[in-house]
């Protein structure tokens, strides 16, 4: 009987080693992904930043403002639209920079 009850604690604590195991690697792949995430984000609203830094200050150096003021003063609203393709294009192209290896 003794033999018995050794071999259930064995079995016992291997299965809950094993289940500790994939419990931390999967937390492990949980934050990696989300570090890239983060990462992609913060690179995301750099560029968006710099996009409208230099915008800016095309429009505050003049060399803009006449194009933009025929658009404004023909009640044109082009920017958002074309705005969201890019970050749309740069967000795409972003993601398949990443590369999400599950075996890491």
């Amino acid at each position: 009987m003794f033999f018995l009850n050794t071999q259930l604690a064995s079995v016992a604590k291997s299965s809950i080693e094993f289940q500790l195991f994939n419990y931390s690697l999967l937390t492990n792949q949980a934050c990696d992904l989300l570090q890239k995430m983060l990462l992609l984000n913060i690179a995301f609203a750099k560029a968006s930043v710099q996009q409208v830094c230099t915008a800016t200050s095309q429009l505050l150096s003049g060399s803009a403002a006449e194009p933009a003021a025929h658009l404004m003063a023909a009640g044109v609203v082009i920017a958002p639209k074309i705005s969201a393709q890019i970050q749309t294009a740069k967000a795409v192209a972003m993601l398949k920079s990443v590369r999400i290896n599950p075996e890491s």
